[in-house]
C-alpha cells in the first residue's frame, strides 16, 4: 500500500506553489519564540527568569530618560558598583555587615533590617503621598460614575 503511494507520488505532476514564502515568516517566528521560550524555562541557573518569566518584546518606559531607565534596569537585575565592583577589582564578594551574607541589590532594598528604617521613611514620604493621590483619584472616579448613573428602565 504504501509502495503504490510513493510510486503514484513520482508519477503526479509537480505544479507551482500558490503560497508566498513570506507568508510562512509569523509561523517561523511564532515557532522560534515558542522554541526559546521552552529553552529559557528549562534553563535551571537562570537568574534573569524572576525579572522576565515570558520572552518577548519589552515595555518601553516612554517618559523616562535613558539613564532612569538604565537604574531601574539594573536595579531588577540586581546589578550595582556595591554589588559588583569585586568582579573587576578581583576581591572577595562584599558582605552585609548587618547580616553577615552576601551583599545583593535585592537584600539591600527589601530584606536588610538594618534597612527598615529607610524603606519605612520612603513609604510614608513618596509612597503615601501617591496612594493617597490615586485613591482621591479613584473615589472621585468612582463617585463621577455612580453619580451619572441612571436605572435602566425594566
Amino acid at each position: 500500500m504504501a509502495d503504490n503511494a510513493a510510486k503514484e507520488g513520482i508519477r503526479s505532476v509537480i505544479t507551482q506553489s500558490k503560497i508566498h514564502p513570506e507568508s510562512f515568516f509569523p509561523h517561523i517566528s511564532k515557532l522560534c519564540m515558542e522554541e526559546w521560550q521552552d529553552s529559557w524555562d528549562s534553563t535551571p541557573t537562570n537568574k534573569l527568569f524572576s525579572i522576565k518569566p515570558v520572552l518577548g518584546k519589552n515595555k518601553p518606559h516612554t517618559s523616562l530618560c535613558r539613564r532612569d531607565k538604565t537604574v531601574i534596569t539594573r536595579l531588577r537585575i540586581g546589578h550595582s558598583r556595591m554589588t559588583h565592583s569585586y568582579l573587576l577589582s578581583r576581591e572577595s564578594q562584599p558582605i552585609c555587615d548587618h547580616c553577615k551574607c552576601h551583599l545583593m541589590v535585592k537584600h539591600m532594598l527589601l530584606e536588610c533590617p538594618s534597612t527598615a528604617v529607610i524603606h519605612f521613611t520612603f513609604i510614608f514620604a513618596v509612597l503615601l503621598p501617591v496612594l493617597s493621590r490615586l485613591l482621591i483619584m479613584s473615589i472621585n472616579t468612582t463617585f463621577f460614575d455612580f453619580s451619572r448613573w441612571r436605572p435602566s428602565a425594566i
